[in-house]
């Protein structure tokens, strides 16, 4: 409840338990990441540091395992308590920058080689949007869009059912850190229309169910064509299906996410249904 007597003696030992190699890092990384959830005000004098250390960590740690997204937790909790934008800008590329570098890099090589270590790097940007607060959102976002465009328009990522799935994750978390959503996360409504046309995917349901949301009432109907679009090319999909004597089941994941991306808009905003020619 009173931290502050005891609180800098006890982040001297984790950080110490950071550096200190496999044996210690994971029980450093459990104590930092309840030290940031549960202290986050309290730790804005020492937020430069922990994130240097953090940063000095990062490199050595496996991705997507559980201290990298410990640490990708506490990064992002102690880039809010930074009392300007310059600041937390400057500890970017050093946390997420890491993570977009190796992602280019892993695009690179044949998917079924990759796939993990792209999944896993794309779980550490998740986890660092689940904890952002402010501005900082919109230039994380800015950051991973070309990653996500990168995925889509490849002919193999761009197939990859487990990748997409990330992928989406991803970009729906994202839309709970930004300050401005009704601006800022208007780039992902391409990306999801021109990954849908190419590999329908039920995560992609899932997060137009927010944008839905987000942009059912904008003024332009800017989510309207694309719900149309991908509404067509769902049901497209499952009469070419019927018409070859095709496994329906196959189609079950899709259509569960489709019905329930429907009733959504029965509730929220039926005018969008009227919509669709």
């Amino acid at each position: 409840e009173h931290p502050d007597p005891w609180l800098e003696r006890v982040l001297r030992i984790v950080t110490l338990g950071l550096t200190r190699g496999s044996v210690t890092a994971p029980f450093a990384t459990m104590a930092l990441k309840d030290l940031a959830r549960e202290c986050e005000q309290q730790l804005t004098p020492f937020a430069p540091s922990i994130l240097n250390t953090i940063e000095r960590t990062l490199p050595n740690v496996t991705p997507g395992c559980a201290e990298g997204l410990r640490l990708m937790y506490a990064a992002g909790k102690l880039l809010n308590t930074l009392p300007s934008v310059d600041e937390q800008l400057a500890h970017l590329d050093a946390t997420l920058g890491l993570c977009i570098i190796k992602i280019r890099e892993l695009l690179q090589q044949p998917w079924f080689i990759a796939r993990g270590a792209v999944i896993n790097q794309l779980k550490m940007a998740t986890m660092f949007f689940s904890t952002l607060e402010g501005s900082i959102g919109k230039a994380v976002l800015d950051g991973l869009l070309p990653i996500f465009s990168q995925i889509v328009a490849h002919p193999e990522w761009g197939q990859d059912n487990f990748t997409l799935e990330e992928m989406y994750i991803c970009a729906q978390k994202s839309l709970t850190s930004l300050l401005h959503p009704e601006e800022d996360a208007r780039p992902l409504l391409l990306i999801l229309a021109n990954s849908y046309k190419t590999w329908p995917h039920p995560a992609a349901l899932n997060l137009l169910r927010q944008l839905v949301l987000l942009f059912g009432r904008d003024p332009n109907n800017i989510i309207g064509p694309i719900f149309a679009d991908i509404s067509s090319i769902t049901l497209c999909g499952v009469r070419a299906c019927r018409s070859v004597n095709g496994n329906l089941s196959d189609w079950a994941e899709l259509m569960e996410a489709y019905l329930g991306l429907l009733a959504q808009i029965c509730k929220k905003n039926t005018r969008m249904l009227l919509q669709i020619p």
